[in-house]
């Protein structure tokens, strides 16, 4: 369920997939293959983000919780075929080790992504966001 839900959040409904295959935001990283620049927003706790060309920061706001929203060009994966998104998606979420032994349980699995010094998504919202999304697809089951 809850790589039904990210989809569905990182692609707008499938609307604003990137390139052909990443339905799941999947940002560049070590990947060594394919990339598109896309813009778009991180929300951090410090004020010093820090993007390796061809990324770009384009502005960085002070929220009113103390955290900086950056709008950027960033690079994402660009993958040949829908399996190889898949794989690769898989591959990454692996590297969340204390949020994998929960992947089938959806809810608990999104918190223990955020959770820890390194976090799935910048957004402060994200399991919230991802819960409500697991609602809305279980009313469409």
């Amino acid at each position: 369920m809850f790589i039904t839900a990210q989809a569905i959040l990182e692609s707008g409904w499938g609307k604003n997939v990137i390139g052909k295959y990443n339905f799941f935001g999947v940002k560049r990283g070590s990947w060594k293959g394919y990339y598109r620049l896309v813009k778009t927003r991180e929300v951090l706790s410090h004020g010093d983000l820090k993007l390796v060309a061809p990324e770009v920061v384009l502005s960085c706001t002070l929220r009113k919780d103390g955290k900086y929203e950056y709008r950027c060009l960033m690079a994402f994966r660009d993958y040949s075929s829908l399996e190889e998104a898949l794989k690769d998606h898989e591959e990454v979420l692996r590297r969340f080790t204390n949020a994998w032994e929960y992947r089938k349980d959806g809810k608990r699995f999104v918190e223990e992504l955020q959770r820890g010094k390194i976090r799935y998504a910048t957004d402060p919202n994200y399991v919230k966001i991802i819960n409500s999304l697991f609602t809305s697809v279980i009313r469409r089951l």
